[in-house]
């Protein structure tokens, strides 16, 4: 699980704070969005979550592990091996292909490109209905399509956390349930726990947890029912 101790983050001279002490746990494989208006801080909270970013005081533990305390090498391990980003931007390499770009992760450490690496992402490609595209220019493809490969880049490591800011910001209403659905394909079928970051209240309502900032602190937290979710 993720636990949220504390954590307060602030930027600039003199100090100007965005986080004023998160506390939260998110239980194992839980789907979670994020969500509040513009400037409540959540993109600053899922960054810090993800280990992308550091919070001013307090902590995160995922999994009981608290990132701050890893050296610099063991962060860049445990952060390639156990977590997955997806963008609003898909930042693909434009000179790599489809498939190049989603085993971005694994060449980062070699002893993870191996035959049963690609085979995994060529079945993402797959099920994200992307093989014909695989040898592609990533740059030849749709956005809709782009970011879609951004997922699977983000999932080829099977990581354990799967953070997503505005995943759907750029896309069409296709699109964008198109990426909602192989997220939520990640956390209810692979175990993942997923947080996203959106704005749209459709998208937040098919969360399991709904984290609102307002001003940089808690304003709800709010579950849904189990009558309300979505049928197996």
């Amino acid at each position: 699980m993720i636990e949220i101790r504390g954590v307060t983050k602030s930027f600039g001279q003199p100090p100007t704070t965005v986080l004023h002490g998160i506390d939260a746990v998110i239980p194992e494989g839980s789907f979670v969005a994020i969500t509040g208006r513009s400037g409540s801080g959540k993109s600053t909270l899922l960054y810090i979550l993800s280990t992308l970013d550091q919070a001013t005081s307090g902590s995160v533990l995922l999994g009981g592990r608290d990132p701050e305390k890893l050296t610099d090498s063991e962060l860049h391990d445990f952060r390639n091996q156990n977590i997955g980003f997806v963008f609003q931007f898909h930042f693909l390499l434009p000179e790599l292909t489809a498939l190049e770009n989603v085993l971005m992760p694994a060449r980062k450490h070699r002893q993870h490109l191996n035959s049963q690496r690609r085979a995994y992402a060529m079945s993402l490609l797959e099920r994200f209905d992307l093989k014909s595209k695989a040898d592609q220019i990533s740059t030849s493809l749709s956005g809709g399509e782009q970011q879609r490969v951004a997922i699977a880049r983000a999932l080829v490591m099977q990581p354990q956390y799967l953070f997503a800011d505005e995943p759907t910001g750029n896309l069409d209403s296709i699109n964008g349930e198109i990426v909602m659905r192989i997220l939520e394909e990640a956390s209810r079928e692979r175990g993942a726990t997923v947080l996203y970051v959106t704005h749209d209240r459709d998208f937040a309502g098919r969360a399991d947890l709904q984290i609102q900032l307002k001003d940089g602190r808690i304003d709800q937290i709010s579950r849904r029912s189990i009558d309300t979710a979505p049928a197996p």
